[in-house]
């Protein structure tokens, strides 16, 4: 039974150490979700990768081709609710990317921030490059968020005409590091080979990718289902996944009602066809042909039917 159709909720949010990447140890930094659901840091991810064979994922050897980008939700919820933490593991990741000289993708900083202090970020030029020390500052004097901001951090924009933005159930995270519902997913995109689907959250339009669609990210629904608006947001996705299942029957009657059609047509066609089909003619003189009472003639490949006597008609 999917959870959107639960009778109802009872979960925990995930505790500072929850978010621990499994292979660093170290809270995640920038976390990716790959196409198996699990969370690592982006670097960590990025080093798991084999350069001469199919990578695989450090926790459940899924393989995969494609290094997922940033996830934009993870990384702002991170920074709203463990502000100190996180600002600790961004200035650590920065000093060893100049290290290198190698630096990872940096979602717009505004969004690690409170809404309500976005004006002062602005003004102190805390999102512009280069100004990464003022980042970590204002982020390590931030107060944490009590409770996750849903509407803002954890929305789906699902690209459908008939259904609005709304907060996340059951997460897929696409490569390009967006997340949506599995139900919005499995209803808009399309995975596997040959698939044309882009992502159709705000201007990303990247395009899909990967042979099915991904796992749903646990981490990011226990944050979900851990939250105040937890049931109606339960109660919301069953009844889209109730009006998607009943679009898809209504879709497929209007195309079984068709292709009936469709057929039903071919056969009074062939009907038809048999009825003008010409017998098989006896050869007669230069250009004739006669079958029964009636005579035809053939010019240019094409039977003519003559209705003159056949005593006063000449060819």
């Amino acid at each position: 039974m999917s959870q959107a159709s639960a009778p109802s909720i009872e979960a925990s949010a995930p505790s500072i150490d929850d978010w621990r990447c499994p292979v660093c140890l170290e809270m995640l930094c920038k976390p990716v979700v790959g196409a198996c659901g699990h969370v690592f840091c982006f670097w960590c991810k990025h080093k798991s990768m084999d350069v001469f064979d199919k990578s695989s994922c450090p926790t459940c050897r899924m393989p995969f081709s494609n290094l997922p980008a940033v996830c934009e939700a993870l990384h702002y919820h991170l920074g709203r609710t463990y502000p100190r933490e996180y600002a600790r593991r961004l200035r650590e990741c920065h000093e060893e990317e100049k290290k290198t000289g190698n630096f990872s993708p940096n979602p717009t900083p505004v969004f690690l921030f409170d809404f309500s202090k976005i004006n002062e970020v602005i003004e102190r030029g805390v999102q512009n490059r280069g100004s990464e020390k003022r980042l970590f500052d204002f982020l390590e004097a931030q107060e944490p968020m009590t409770e996750p901001d849903m509407n803002a951090i954890f929305a789906c924009t699902p690209g459908m005409e008939d259904v609005e933005t709304h907060v996340l159930w059951e997460p897929v995270v696409l490569n390009c590091g967006h997340a949506v519902c599995k139900s919005c997913a499995s209803s808009t995109l399309t995975f596997g080979p040959g698939s044309t689907s882009l992502c159709p959250c705000g201007d990303c339009r990247m395009r899909v990718v990967g042979d099915k669609m991904p796992a749903m990210c646990k981490l990011m629904q226990r944050v979900i289902e851990a939250s105040p608006i937890a049931e109606r947001v339960r109660r919301e996705a069953a009844a889209r996944e109730e009006a998607a299942r009943l679009n898809a029957e209504t879709e497929l009657a209007e195309k079984e009602e068709e292709d009936y059609d469709d057929e039903e047509e071919e056969d009074h066609d062939g009907e038809e066809e048999e009825d003008l089909e010409v017998p098989a003619f006896m050869p007669c003189h230069a250009g004739m042909a006669w079958h029964g009472s009636r005579d035809l003639a053939f010019f240019g490949g094409v039977y003519i039917e003559l209705f003159e006597p056949r005593a006063q008609r000449e060819i």
